[in-house]
C-alpha cells in the first residue's frame, strides 16, 4: 500500500499537513481492510461521539506490514 497527497497547509508545530487530495495504491484486500476501518469507525461515532477518539488501521489489521503508512480515523 502507498498514499500519495498533496498539501494544503500545515496545520500544527508538528508538521500535520492539511491534504487538499490523497491518492491510496493498494490491492483490493488492502482496500476493504480500510474501508472496514472507516464503517467501523463511522459506526462508532454514530453511537457514541463523546467517547470516540481515534483508531489506527495498523492497530485493527492483522495483515498490517511496518512499510505500510498506517491510516488513522479520528473524531
Amino acid at each position: 500500500m502507498k498514499v500519495f497527497g498533496y498539501k494544503n497547509e500545515v496545520v500544527n508545530e508538528y508538521g500535520l499537513l492539511e491534504m487538499s487530495e490523497i491518492t491510496i495504491q493498494a490491492s483490493p484486500n488492502t482496500l476493504r481492510a480500510i474501508a472496514k476501518l472507516l464503517n467501523e469507525s463511522a459506526d462508532l461515532i454514530e453511537k457514541n461521539p463523546e467517547d470516540f477518539d481515534h483508531f489506527h488501521l495498523q492497530d485493527d489489521w492483522k495483515e498490517w506490514k511496518e512499510e505500510y503508512p498506517d491510516i488513522i480515523v479520528a473524531s
